[in-house]
């Protein structure tokens, strides 16, 4: 069994996935569980046609793998434009700030969006390097 969202978003509804996309669906079922044999942990994203997608794996009451599948809407803007107040804007991108930044909220409301931004606009503006821990990766950062 299969099901899928049409649009966005944590409260979207659930459709069955329609026939024409079964071999798809069988497609990203192996390279799930492929993924899972490999990594050995829960979480982890893997590659299909060029695109990242998140996976968490779960394990039904018939001891049968469960796969959830998210493709990361994740995307690197200008720190200035994610409508945050002014005030933050200025403290985040100040060369001083220093310490742990912490992005908190629902699921797709932005979080990743945020610090990834946050990441590419410091290191535009200030120059260094910076090391990001994503579990798993949803944003190419690399480079």
């Amino acid at each position: 069994y299969s099901d899928m969202k049409q649009v966005a978003g944590a409260h979207a509804p659930r459709i069955p996935v329609p026939d024409n996309m079964q071999e798809l669906i069988h497609a990203l079922r192996q390279k799930c569980m492929e993924g899972y044999a490999t990594h050995g942990e829960s979480e982890f994203a893997v590659i299909h046609e060029g695109t990242m997608l998140r996976v968490t794996q779960m394990t039904d009451v018939t001891n049968s793998n469960v796969f959830f599948i998210r493709r990361p809407e994740a995307e690197i803007r200008r720190f200035a434009t994610l409508g945050l107040p002014p005030h933050a804007v200025k403290l985040l991108l100040d060369k001083g700030t220093r310490g742990l930044i912490l992005f908190a909220g629902e699921m797709g409301v932005g979080k990743t969006t945020s610090a990834a931004s946050l990441v590419v606009e410091r290191l535009m503006i200030h120059g260094g390097v910076a090391i990001a821990i994503e579990d798993p990766p949803e944003t190419p950062l690399n480079g």
